[in-house]
């Protein structure tokens, strides 16, 4: 298998998947925040009509949702989305923050993940969320659970709170933290001011915890089920689901998992054309489609369930 990768992966062909290309960058970047601010007018023109204000909420959190791990924030850790560093780190700091996810402890467990993939000190790959009735309908409307624990473990890492075994990292945290509370009350506070209305931005707030059901299932999907074929690396190990050019678009073709394991400095905007160059040197990797959430994810869920 290496030795077909080699032949393949010649240093042209990787010299051209290496490229960056900035105003692809700039444009999907655009596309994100234009699409967020139109819906959050929407919100703002929609009065009282409560039946619109719900619908945009759901619709502000899918569209949100993919502003973090899932998404957009993971490819900026990899800083192989602008040609900057800066930009690239700016925007990581910014797209955590907005999700209310302390980077700190994923700058801390990502590289792990990519090195040592379901041994036993990777976190990620262990890391089930909850799938029974009430958590799947938490997902999909308003998970308050979700923003009960968000606040709580913010304000107090904000405050010097640390789990013990992140004491090596404590002053990581709480920076991040402050990051979170930070940029959160900036946005909100220009939100009301645009707005005119405070509830504009509680609306806001509310929707970054509602309908994170797509997001959460692709992010499951990564690994989902694949620990028995650990040892055979990205091929074997992840999962390449194929899905409707919005949503890779969205996830920022993280569901070109296999590829991203492969060739992790790989921008995602290039991930496409790794696909297209495996399937035309026929070499074999896990490869789904949208089918796959309509079955075999939840049996693959209920055999991990019963397997811990």
């Amino acid at each position: 298998m290496e030795q077909r990768l080699k032949r393949i992966l010649d240093k042209s062909t990787f010299n051209n998947l290496m490229r960056l290309d900035n105003r692809l960058a700039f444009l999907h970047l655009a596309v994100r925040i234009f699409v967020e601010i139109g819906l959050v007018v929407g919100l703002a023109l929609s009065s009282s009509n409560y039946t619109i204000i719900a619908i945009l909420i759901l619709a502000i959190g899918f569209w949100h949702s993919f502003w973090g791990y899932a998404g957009y924030a993971h490819e900026l850790f990899h800083g192989r989305v602008f040609s900057s560093k800066r930009l690239n780190r700016a925007l990581f700091v910014f797209s955590t923050a907005i999700t209310f996810n302390n980077r700190a402890f994923f700058m801390k467990s990502h590289s792990r993940h990519h090195n040592q993939t379901f041994h036993e000190s990777d976190e990620e790959t262990f890391s089930i969320q909850q799938w029974d009735r009430l958590h799947v309908i938490l997902y999909c409307l308003v998970d308050f659970r979700l923003i009960f624990r968000k606040l709580a473990y913010t304000f107090t890492n904000a405050a010097g709170f640390v789990p013990d075994e992140y004491k090596m990292i404590k002053s990581s945290i709480i920076r991040s933290a402050l990051e979170i509370l930070t940029i959160n009350t900036l946005l909100y506070v220009l939100i009301w001011f645009l707005s005119g209305e405070i509830f504009i931005a509680f609306y806001f707030f509310v929707a970054q915890f509602s309908c994170q059901l797509p997001a959460k299932m692709l992010a499951q999907a990564q690994h989902l089920g694949l620990k028995s074929r650990a040892k055979e690396g990205p091929f074997g190990h992840s999962r390449t689901i194929i899905l409707p050019r919005i949503l890779s678009f969205l996830y920022s073709n993280m569901n070109y998992h296999c590829e991203h394991h492969l060739l992790p400095a790989v921008s995602y905007y290039n991930l496409p054309a790794v696909n297209k160059l495996l399937k035309d040197s026929e070499i074999p990797f896990n490869e789904c489609d949208v089918s796959y959430f309509f079955g075999d994810f939840w049996h693959d869920l209920e055999a991990n369930e019963n397997r811990i």
